[in-house]
């Protein structure tokens, strides 16, 4: 599921790149350390990895998580490791205990809002803002969960199911403490860290039959992720809107037909970039 993730959200919000070229220059690359957190199956990290066209010894590439079981099984060449850390231990776990200094030029991370609670962001930017040498730079790519499909002005009108699905996320979102309103708690949480240049954009991925190949592919995707929350729902019990998880994997086929209803239906990506200053 990650890797056709993958591949759907660099066709949709990454635009086909691993970067903001506009951010940061390929002229940048060069002998640079590079780290993806919360790197799953590993596919941005081993993507990146093999679009390099100079040579690739000039890069060495780290990609984190907290759990291994994912990592690729392949042979990778000698410039790109996987490790089992979290981003909160990045610095004592992994730039002091193989580097012995901060040494990161670009860091990447990528759908941590189910990973980590609201008062663990702080944290997690500050480890990466130590982490990263003058003039690094960090790329976070979050969905907007406080801003889901609604169909408002759709000519089909169907969309209570889509209401429902956004207020039991929003409640998810609380009882698991987790970060509601991204777009403008991380630009904050990252000027408090010390970063500048903070700069935020906004990304439209289709889904829904409208938008064609893609728009399956979207639909099949997040079907798939909000499906995947039902354990978490039943453990807040069922936020007091679902008797049985049967009941909520049956609202997520209501909205998946929903999407397929709507003339035009995305969910919102963030893309937030911002600098290390050299002093």
């Amino acid at each position: 599921r990650l890797d056709a993730q993958h591949e759907y959200l660099m066709e949709t919000v990454h635009q086909g790149c691993f970067y903001e070229k506009s951010y940061y220059g390929e002229e940048m690359w060069d002998n640079a350390f590079v780290m993806d957190v919360g790197t799953g199956s590993g596919a941005w990290a081993v993507g990146f990895y093999k679009s390099l066209k100079w040579p690739k010894t000039s890069v060495q590439l780290y990609a984190l998580d907290v759990s291994s079981a994912l990592f690729p099984r392949i042979p990778l060449e000698g410039y790109l490791w996987f490790h089992e850390t979290s981003v909160l231990d990045l610095v004592s776990d992994v730039v002091d205990g193989r580097k012995g200094h901060t040494s990161l030029n670009f860091v990447h991370q990528r759908l941590l809002s189910c990973a980590l609670m609201a008062t663990q962001w702080p944290i997690a930017l500050s480890q990466v803002f130590t982490a990263l040498n003058p003039r690094g730079v960090l790329q976070i790519v979050e969905l907007a969960w406080d801003r889901l499909p609604s169909g408002v002005g759709d000519a089909e009108g169907n969309t209570d199911a889509l209401e429902l699905l956004q207020q039991a996320v929003l409640t998810l979102f609380r009882r698991h403490s987790l970060l509601i309103d991204n777009g403008w708690q991380l630009p904050a949480m990252l000027k408090q860290a010390g970063f500048e240049n903070i700069v935020i954009e906004e990304r439209e991925a289709p889904v829904g039959k409208s938008a064609g190949e893609i728009g399956r592919r979207g639909s099949e995707n997040f079907k798939k992720m909000f499906k995947n929350l039902g354990e978490a729902v039943m453990k807040k019990d069922g936020l007091g809107m679902f008797q049985s998880e049967a009941d909520y994997q049956a609202l997520i086929d209501k909205v998946e037909q929903v999407w397929d209803e709507m003339s035009d239906c995305h969910f919102t990506f963030r893309v937030i970039c911002a600098r290390k200053p050299v002093t």
